[in-house]
């Protein structure tokens, strides 16, 4: 039985790759990231992910001043997300997150007890492993709320106000998200 490579060179011959086909490798996974994510100006997934978290705050709002109260938080958030080089996937998973808080309001009641019962804290502190290691998530949790404070003191309150900031993904991923230095130009 022959191999698909012979099948290759029966069928179409000369079987090496043609020189316009070959490119540099990537290196590195920043890098990847660069030409997957930031190939031209618009800023690649990031505007997806804004776009569809906003957009679904959009949809059902008619009030003029309320509509640009999003969409003033949209380029603010989007500002702060391309200057700290936020990963899209990570900027999509809070901000929708986030939309899904806002769109689905729970009480206070029901937000405290997802918080002390087995989809809260305990959660956290079972994925990161240890008591430490939760409080340092909380703490880093804290700094990117500090950061967005600066930029967007409403949407900050939105996300704190909706329970979206005590949500144990949106914890993790805030951990990771603080950990990335901002962009220095």
């Amino acid at each position: 039985m022959r191999s698909h490579a012979d099948n290759a060179r029966v069928l179409y011959g000369n079987t090496e790759k043609p020189k316009a086909a070959e490119s540099p490798p990537v290196t590195g996974r920043s890098a990847a990231a660069q030409v997957l994510y930031r190939s031209g100006t618009s800023g690649g997934s990031l505007d997806t992910a804004l776009s569809s978290a906003f957009g679904r705050l959009r949809a059902g709002i008619t009030d003029n001043e309320r509509l640009a109260q999003i969409d003033a938080q949209r380029l603010h958030v989007g500002k702060l997300l391309r200057e700290r080089n936020v990963d899209p996937a990570d900027a999509h998973k809070m901000l929708s997150i986030y939309t899904e808080h806002k769109l689905h309001k729970r009480s206070d009641e029901a937000l405290a007890k997802r918080w002390e019962g087995p989809a809260g804290y305990e959660e956290v502190r079972r994925e990161a492993g240890s008591d430490a290691e939760a409080s340092a998530r909380l703490a880093s949790t804290d700094r990117v709320l500090a950061a967005l404070k600066k930029v967007s003191p409403a949407f900050t309150r939105d996300l704190i106000e909706s329970g979206a900031s005590q949500h144990p993904e949106f914890i993790k991923t805030a951990a990771k998200v603080a950990a990335i230095p901002p962009v220095t130009k």
